[in-house]
């Protein structure tokens, strides 16, 4: 039965609901704006009620009222740290305890969850998953960091933020135990786990989660991603209880199939014991480099900065097939291969410690654009940015900095795109740089390159 009675309602005079968002056994979300500000900014509000778990219920039902209080501000306040800390997790706005209820009110992220990217029947390729399993091991590596298990972690819990394409976690378990249950020493109840079905592990079902549970779960999504099956469809080994997947997934390497085979076996001594390893594992796999870019990496790996942006704009030119134009229109660049894409930002990001690189520049002119309309006169500020012109002129190629002390962003340089040779063409770097930055945003975002 759909639970809609707060609707139209406001709390503390504060918070106007307007919309169910869904609801579960732990409580309702609500879509609300806060009054209380000028521009009546949406929030979030979680609604949850709780369950006494004692037999004298009328005598100790104030009494484990007020333990459930005290336990819930403790976890809300470490919500409220993680959401100032960490841009991923929404922030924490508000909690209090309203007519015998408690409630939370988050920061709303405009966006969609991963059910509308993880779908029944469609199956990701190899190298988007293992980005999409990075993406959300660092912002748990974050949250484990504070001594806390999310608990639930589940497409429905992740969102793609619409503003940059970025994963933002939500929804975390260790309040909804709390408040659901509490018995009469103000203790947390274990008998009944908090989860989802089909992304927790033995441990957790028995209401003993630890922080390699988290890690389980983030497998299965990966699982689920590479088979199109959801994790109550996958077949287990009778004897012990690990998933069977490899057969439901195609063109999976043994290489990546490995690491997510560790990530959800069903003892937990088994697994991965942090975050940290499972991060270490995958960015093996995905910095692996086809021979084509040993070079590349070899020039990087020695701060050949000059060598590395020549062999970049070279191995562009290859892919694309316009090594004979000597140039890379904007077109070439939109349709350029996402894998061939991602490996040569990464090994620019690798190797100067997230100071060059694509993603790097995109990051620089997010900052620098803000919420101004993209014009040349913006392009100008972040070139300046970047170092590529100074005193209101266009910089010579051969003034670039190729080392690492240059300004993040200097590098890889202009010179992909229809005036790839600059120096020939134009002497300077700049020209249709405006285009050329449009168009490499539009393609990381495609690419899902943070």
């Amino acid at each position: 039965m759909v639970n809609d009675s707060l609707i139209g309602k406001t709390l503390r005079n504060h918070y106007k609901i307007e919309s169910l968002l869904g609801q579960g056994g732990f409580g309702v979300t609500y879509k609300a704006i806060d009054i209380d500000k000028p521009k009546h900014p949406s929030c979030v509000v979680k609604q949850f009620q709780p369950k006494i778990l004692d037999s004298n219920i009328l005598e100790n039902a104030q009494r484990l009222l007020e333990n459930a209080q005290r336990l819930f501000d403790r976890e809300a306040r470490s919500l409220e740290e993680l959401g100032k800390k960490h841009d991923q997790i929404p922030e924490l706005l508000a909690y209090f305890r309203e007519d015998g209820e408690f409630y939370l009110v988050q920061e709303f992220i405009d966006g969609y969850d991963l059910t509308k990217e993880i779908v029944p029947d469609k199956q990701l390729s190899e190298d988007a998953v293992a980005q999409l399993l990075k993406d959300i091991l660092e912002i748990l590596e974050f949250v484990h960091q504070n001594r806390i298990i999310h608990r639930d972690i589940k497409p429905a819990n992740l969102i793609r933020r619409q503003s940059d394409g970025r994963i933002v976690l939500i929804d975390f378990g260790a309040v909804k135990q709390i408040v659901v249950e509490v018995d009469a020493q103000g203790q947390r109840s274990t008998t009944v786990p908090v989860g989802t079905f089909g992304y927790m592990p033995l441990e957790q079902r028995n209401g003993h989660p630890e922080y390699s549970s988290d890690i389980y779960a983030v497998g299965i999504i990966g699982i689920q991603a590479l088979t199109g099956l959801k994790p109550t469809q996958l077949p287990r080994d009778p004897k012990t209880g690990d998933v069977i997947w490899q057969d439901c997934a195609k063109n999976v390497s043994n290489r990546l199939a490995d690491i997510i085979t560790k990530m959800v076996h069903d003892r937990a001594s088994s697994r991965y014991q942090s975050v940290r390893e499972v991060l270490g594992a995958l960015d093996v796999f995905l910095t692996y480099v086809p021979e084509k870019y040993s070079f590349l990496q070899d020039c990087l790996k020695r701060k050949r900065w000059k060598n590395a942006d020549e062999e970049t704009v070279k191995l562009m030119l290859e892919v694309a097939g316009r090594t004979q134009q000597r140039s890379m229109d904007i077109d070439s660049l939109k349709k350029f291969p996402c894998e061939d894409l991602r490996i040569i930002d990464a090994l620019w990001v690798r190797y100067s410690n997230d100071r060059f690189g694509f993603s790097v520049q995109h990051r620089v002119w997010k900052e620098v654009k803000g919420d101004s309309p993209a014009d040349g006169k913006v392009y100008e500020r972040f070139s300046e940015t970047v170092g590529w012109r100074k005193t209101g002129e266009w910089i010579w190629y051969t003034d670039l900095i190729f080392d690492i002390s240059a300004p993040p962003g200097h590098l890889p340089t202009g010179r992909v795109g229809e005036i790839s040779l600059l120096k020939r063409l134009f002497g300077k770097v700049g020209g249709f740089g405006l285009e050329r930055i449009n168009a490499i945003a539009e393609k990381l975002s495609e690419c899902r390159i943070p």
